[in-house]
């Protein structure tokens, strides 16, 4: 009963103990022995504890030694400790009302007293009797004065009055540490001396030799470290005060947490703590004197002389060490040094060393030196990892010398050396049983036992690593007990390279050649699953050539943004399938029907990383006979639908999952459920395709050269759509059954969704319900097409056989069906068989539709649809676009001839004059398309006037893949201004149609005017005297009337004779002067005056606001027609040219306007312009003024009115990434923010 609570415990601890190996370093078999140890022991020690790797050392986490926690949670839990314990804070103060204590020590000055430890009765079940009484005392310490005080207690040396007692029981209440970072703050000599061992507080150990008489005090009470630990214990006893004679007296020796130890030391870590004396050393205590070491651990670094181990340096008769482990370095000079015990009288169990061990002789990885004495003594499941370093005689690697002993189902795995006497498993025996022992023969090329004498050996031998790493010593270690000692993961993520204490358990199996029994037993081998091993599957894409399983598909995670929402986390689960045995695998993952173990999930996710086949070159090796039944059906892998019913009805379940096929193909399909037997369920033969039952999400997959046939739902990516989503999906199987068939999905319900899908295959059905697309539809179909070939009895359409939102309206949208519709009876029609409540919109169909009755280039049969922007080709189709329409409206519904689909027409009709991209066709080059598709190059629709008029009747639409300028089959002549004449009448500019012969002030043909408005009367005559002869007094003179502006000249006129001298100033006088005077100021001033005031231009008038104007070529329209200050907005120009001027003002039939802006769209996608001056007046440009101008690289902007509000958004979008602006200076800063903001690249200069 002991033993096997012994056992319990054991394995509680190994639990508990991972927390000093998750810091500590183990030891491997390469390059020990290059080891100095004498000069390096300290820093290798150090290494083991920090964790910095060294030379020849390993983590121990990556070797599988076991993890713990100062001790171990798991095994503080079994013992009912607070959980909430901490590790004592050596900075926190206290105060008693007498001391103040930081970490346990009084800080008063000149005081050096240690904080009692606190007695405790009727708390602790200390006698480990399963009842806590009154008897149960224990001390608490929770920190390294109390643990100082305790030590004075036990040892007698307490000032404060308190009487030794050797008896007393101790439980650790918190992690204590005394020197913090002790190893890595040691400096030694070159001799391995401390050389600054007075910066430390040096440990005194409990239980001592009295100097005075000799007589051993040995420690006889019971210390339970409750799974804490102690660190940075500094117990050199060559520091010791010289005052203390009595360690003088024991020549420095028993040193440990303990010096002399009776009683019992139970779950404690001793970590990152150095041990020195001479004889009798040890992490846990000096010399065990009859007591028990239980669940406890070192990583101390331990060395002397003599009698040194990790645990216990020398252990008497009685004495029981079980369920412990070292991970120090261990190092003496003298004889009997071991990594669990230097010399050893006591009982060994279930102990492990990973730490180096080095003496002279008598050195062993467990114990140096053991001997019963006479009484048989166990060393039982016991392992060594540390390599064992001897200078002369006697190494092994678990005992340098045993005698008297039973060493049994134990085993090293460590480099061993030294001269004479060395094995590796023991270097010199006597009267030993050795009993399922066994070392690493390529670590250790030697025998078991160097020197054997009056000893047994019953499997006790070397073997290779091999046999470590593969289970095989694990196996052999525990040796059909039932229970549990050693174990080994040998398969996961967390592999075991060697057996350990507890563990998993490991089987010996059978091991097969290949992956069935009939391929025969190549031997046995070692799992944790107690079955048979099987050899590797032979996979030939995917499918074993052997025994037909399928490669299993690879599960990732985080490695694909499967749900799409932009981050790829831990929830992206997603298997990978790059082959048709994976397909197959994963969809027996779907339905259940894996039989190795793998259980169903109808929500896995799936990634294609390849395109796959299954039936190479199907649709053209399958046979048929005269009713179109499969006769070579046997010949092809079937396919087994995901989410499915089998023979018997029953569903598996719907496939919910994300399946990707991210670009790639599944080809070779083969599903005829029409070879099934007559017997079998009829849903078995319905909800076919690549999936049969759905309800998930399916994306970037193409089904081709695959089969689908059976009776209801079927369809070639899957049978039956409740509510999940097809996008981006295409199918050229051949579909074929008797009701609801469809190339992509046979019947959708719900809130399904197709869209982005089209058929190619040929999609047959016996009866109703047979759709290009979807056979019965209730989902929302948007950028789908059909060009395979559609046949059934009723209900049949190109894209849907039949369609209705069963009272919620659903959409057909953006699609179009190409390929021929053939049905038998009614409802027959180019998009839709029976459409209702649905809203069909932008869609063709180009195709030959057949039936007898209710037949329409559209639809055959309607109720209550909205039907926008639908076509059909009437030369294919001679019929109306609605078989029977009720309750329905149509909008832009009719059928085009063949050449309207050719030309462009309907790609522009159906694009709807929609910004996004969804309609195009290619209609020059060496890609002409002949009929819209979705997506491809924009179609424009452009206008040619063939009269002035501008009506339909003389317009011409034609379309291109680039828009034009409207143009014109008719010209208007130019007649330029004539200024009137005196007699002639003059006239305005104006244009005059070459064809019926309107008149326009303007060269677009907008402004009509009539004749009368154009002319500008004659100016009349504006005469004046002018005198050809002066009169004398001997003859006449002459004078004539002339016209100031023509010049044209009346008859001359004589002026009479002067006077005589005699009477100057009488006659001469008056006959010149009275009569020309009445005609010049009379008759020339007449005419003139009434007609020239009233001809047009003496008073000139600004147009109304919009008129457009035209000058030099470029386009304008008046802004405002305030007649001092009119203004115009530049247009643009009728030609496009290299170079072009915004001008400051624009002079156009004598009327001065200032140009103060540039249009929207002015320049937009001019491939010529080059250079642009834009002037001083420009307060506004318009939205893509110049966008798309990429060869636009100069700008001069003259203006210094120009901000963010005035100019247009993606004005200058598009334009010479390298273009220069150059601009006012003072406007340099806030110009380069505009631009840029309105479309500009950040690469364009701005300068003045």
């Amino acid at each position: 009963m002991e033993k096997s609570r012994n056992r319990a415990v054991g394995r509680q601890v190994r639990k508990m103990i991972a927390a000093a190996m998750a810091a500590m370093l183990v030891f491997t078999s390469a390059n020990v022995a290059d080891i100095n140890a004498e000069e390096t022991v300290l820093a290798v020690s150090e290494n083991a504890v920090t964790g910095e790797t060294g030379a020849g050392v390993v983590e121990a986490k990556k070797t599988g030694e076991p993890e713990v926690e100062n001790g171990g949670a798991e095994n503080r839990e079994a013992e009912n400790i607070d959980l909430d314990a901490e590790t004592a804070d050596p900075d926190t103060e206290t105060a008693d009302g007498t001391h103040t204590y930081k970490n346990g020590f009084c800080t008063d000055d000149g005081c050096d007293a240690y904080e009692p430890a606190v007695l405790t009765t009727g708390k602790y079940d200390i006698d480990a009797n399963g009842e806590i009484t009154d008897s149960d005392e224990a001390y608490e310490i929770g920190n390294a004065g109390q643990l100082y005080w305790f030590a004075g207690l036990v040892n007698g040396t307490l000032t404060d009055g308190t009487a030794q007692n050797l008896k007393a029981n101790a439980v650790l209440t918190a992690d204590i540490t005394v020197n913090e970072d002790l190893l890595t703050s040691i400096n030694t000599d070159k001799d391995g001396n401390v050389t600054n061992g007075t910066s430390f507080r040096i440990w005194l150990p409990m239980g001592k030799i009295n100097a005075n008489n000799g007589q051993q005090m040995v420690y006889a009470g019971i210390f339970d470290g409750k799974g804490h630990s102690i660190s940075g214990l500094y117990a050199n006893l060559y520091d010791a005060p010289v005052e203390d004679s009595e360690y003088a007296f024991n020549k420095k020796s028993f040193a440990g947490l303990f010096g002399l130890d009776a009683g019992v030391t139970r779950n404690l870590g001793i970590m990152d703590s150095y041990m020195r004396g001479e004889y009798n050393i040890g992490g846990i205590c000096g010399s065990a004197e009859g007591g028990t070491i239980q669940n406890c651990y070192s990583t101390a670094t331990v060395c002397g002389e003599s009698y040194l181990g990790g645990i216990c340096g020398r252990s008497r008769s009685n004495s029981i060490i079980e369920n412990c482990y070292n991970a120090g370095n261990v190092f003496g000079n003298g004889k009997s040094i071991g990594g669990i015990c230097g010399d050893n009288g006591a009982t060994l169990q279930d102990c492990y060393n990973v730490g180096n061990v080095n003496g002279k002789f008598n050195v062993g990885g467990i114990v140096g030196g053991s001997s019963g004495s006479g009484n048989t003594i166990w060393i039982k499941d016991c392992y060594n990892r540390g390599n064992v370093i001897g200078d002369t005689k006697d190494i092994g690697g678990i005992g340098g010398y045993i005698g008297y002993s039973l060493v049994e189902n134990c085993y090293s795995q460590a480099t061993v050396s030294g001269n004479t006497n060395v094995g590796g498993i023991c270097g010199n025996s006597n009267k030993v049983d050795f009993q399922n022992a066994y070392y690493d023969s390529n670590l250790y090329t030697g025998n078991a036992i160097g020197y054997l004498k009056d000893a047994t050996t019953e499997k006790t031998e070397g073997k290779p690593s091999q046999a470590f790493e593969s289970g095989e010593i694990t196996y052999l270690l525990q040796a059909d007990r039932e229970e549990p000692v050693w174990g080994q993961i040998l398969f996961g993520n967390d592999v075991q390279t060697y057996p350990v204490l507890g563990g998993e358990k490991v089987y010996q199996v059978t091991e097969y050649k290949g992956c069935i029994e009939s391929t025969g037993i190549a031997g046995t081998t070692y799992n944790n699953a107690n079955a048979p091993v099987f050899g590797p599957h032979v996979y030939e894409n995917g499918f074993c050539t052997i025994c037909s399983a399928y490669e299993p598909a690879v599960l990732t995670t985080d490695k694909y943004d499967i749900d799409a929402n932009g981050e790829k986390t831990d929830s992206d689960e997603a298997y990978e399938i790059g082959n048709a045995g994976q397909l197959y695998w994963f969809a027996g993952l779907v339905n259940g029907t894996l039989t190795d173990g793998t259980a169903q999930n109808l929500k896995a996710n799936v990634v294609l990383t390849a395109d796959i086949t299954v039936n190479e070159d199907l649709l053209t090796s399958i046979n048929t006979d005269d009713d179109g039944n499969v006769t070579n059906g046997s010949s092809f892998k079937a396919w087994r639908p995901m989410g499915m019913a089998d023979e018997k009805g029953n569903l598996t379940g719907w496939y919910t999952g994300i399946f990707d096929g991210n670009g790639h193909s599944i080809s070779g399909l083969y599903v005829n459920r029409d070879e099934a037997a007559d017997d079998v369920h009829t849903w078995f033969k319905s909800g076919i395709g690549l999936f049969g039952y759905y309800s998930g999400v399916t994306r970037n997959l193409s089904v081709l050269d695959s089969y689908m046939r059976g009776e209801d739902c079927i369809g070639g990516i899957c049978g039956y759509n409740d509510g999940g989503t097809i996008q981006n999906c295409y199918s050229a199987a051949t579909v074929c059954g008797d009701s609801y068939i469809g190339g992509i999905c046979g019947r959708s319900e719900g809130d399904s969704i197709i869209e982005n899908c089209y058929n190619t295959g040929y999609v047959y059905g016996a009866t109703r319900s047979i759709g290009g697309i979807c056979g019965d539809n209730s989902a929302t179909l948007q950028g789908c097409y059909n060009v395979g070939n559609v046949n059934g009895k009723f209900y049949v359409g190109g894209i849907v056989g039949e369609s209705s939102g069963l009272g919620n309206t659903i959409w057909i949208k953006d699609c179009y069906n190409r390929g021929n519709v053939i049905g038998d009876t009614e409802k027959i029609g180019g998009i839709g068989g029976y459409i209702g409540s649905s809203l069909v919109e932008n869609c063709y169909s180009q195709a030959t539709v057949s039936g007898n009755t209710n037949v329409g280039g559209i639809c055959g049969n309607s109720n209550k649809v909205d039907f926008q922007n639908a076509y059909y080709d009437s030369n294919l189709y001679t019929g109306n676009a609605i078989g029977y329409l009720k309750a329905a409206t149509i909008k832009q519904t009719e059928g085009k001839s063949s050449q309207a689909f050719e030309s462009g027409e309907i790609a522009y009709l159906l694009q709807a004059g929609r910004e996004e991209a969804i309609w195009g066709q290619t209609l020059s080059g060496n890609d002409v398309q002949a009929y819209p598709i979705l997506g491809g190059a924009k179609v424009y629709q452009n206008i040619t006037y063939q009269d002035c008029a501008k009506d339909e009747a003389h317009t011409v639409y034609t379309y291109a893949n680039e828009q034009k300028q409207e143009s014109y089959d008719y010209t208007l002549q130019e007649v330029k201004a004539k200024e009137p004449k005196c007699t002639e009448a003059g006239n305005k500019a104006y244009y005059k149609c070459s064809v019926c012969g309107k008149l326009y002030t303007d060269q677009e043909g907008t402004n009509e005017v009539s004749a009368n408005t154009v002319v500008v009367p004659a100016k009349g005559h504006s005469f004046t005297w002018i005198i050809d002869r002066e009169a004398t007094e001997q003859a006449e003179g002459s004078r004539h009337e002339e016209c100031s502006i023509c010049h044209e000249k009346k008859a001359a006129v004589a002026i009479p004779k002067l006077p005589s001298s005699t009477q100057p100033s009488q006659k001469p006088s008056e006959s010149p002067s009275q009569k020309p005077s009445e005609q010049p100021s009379g008759l020339p001033s007449q005419k003139p005056s009434e007609s020239p005031s009233q001809q047009p231009g003496q008073d000139i008038k600004v147009p109304a606001k919009g008129t457009k104007l035209t000058a030099k070529g470029a386009s304008y329209q008046v802004t405002s027609a305030a007649e001092k200050n009119p203004t115009v907005v530049y247009k643009g120009s009728k030609k496009q040219k290299a170079s072009v001027t915004i001008p400051d003002t624009v002079t156009i039939d004598k009327v001065t306007y200032k140009v103060t802006s540039i249009a929207a769209n002015a320049f937009k996608n001019n491939k010529k312009l080059k250079k642009v001056v834009i002037g001083k007046n420009v307060t506004m440009i318009g939205k893509k003024a110049f966008y798309g101008c990429s060869k636009l690289k100069k700008i001069t902007v003259k203006t210094t009115k120009l901000t963010k509000k005035n100019v247009g958004r993606q004005a200058f979008k598009g334009i010479h990434k390298k273009a220069a602006f150059k601009v006012p200076k003072k406007k340099i800063s806030s110009y380069r923010k505009v631009f840029r903001a309105r479309g500009a690249a950040k690469t364009t200069k701005v300068t003045k």
